[in-house]
């Protein structure tokens, strides 16, 4: 069985290799999937969610499957300011991160569904952003 850990760093890494293939629509897809299946890690392993209960939500609430995740993670994310964080940072940190979920989903959303041109330097930059939300749900999660 493959672990959204795993699923989130093969996503990461077809990432890359969509970009060096200048494909760089994919590229947001991969990088956003590699974050949403991070977020999965997290509310199952971290959690203790289990995919039954998560199933349930999906079905009692009527979000999809990335906003639900995020519903869950996002809340608990901002209750797990680590000791050595002061709490203005970690407001900060967390507003950020929430921003950057809502831009990736827009993004991701456009460079699957429309006709648009993804620039290089846009798709680089949100596997960074991937790679830097993920580190910073580690901070909330250890």
């Amino acid at each position: 069985m493959t672990s959204f850990a795993e699923k989130s760093q093969q996503s990461l890494q077809a990432a890359e290799v969509l970009m060096r293939s200048n494909l760089y629509p994919s590229t947001i897809n991969r990088a956003y999937y590699g974050f949403h299946q991070y977020m999965l890690h997290i509310l199952f392993r971290k959690m203790g969610k289990t995919q039954e209960d998560f199933d349930n939500d999906l079905n009692a609430y009527g979000f999809g499957t990335h906003s639900l995740a995020w519903n869950l993670v996002g809340p608990a994310f901002a209750k797990n300011k680590p000791k050595d964080v002061a709490d203005r940072e970690w407001r900060n940190e967390f507003k950020w991160l929430q921003e950057q979920v809502a831009s990736f989903k827009k993004i991701r959303t456009e460079a699957d569904y429309k006709e648009i041109t993804i620039q290089q330097e846009v798709a680089h930059d949100w596997i960074n952003k991937a790679i830097s939300m993920i580190n910073l749900l580690n901070k909330g999660f250890k």
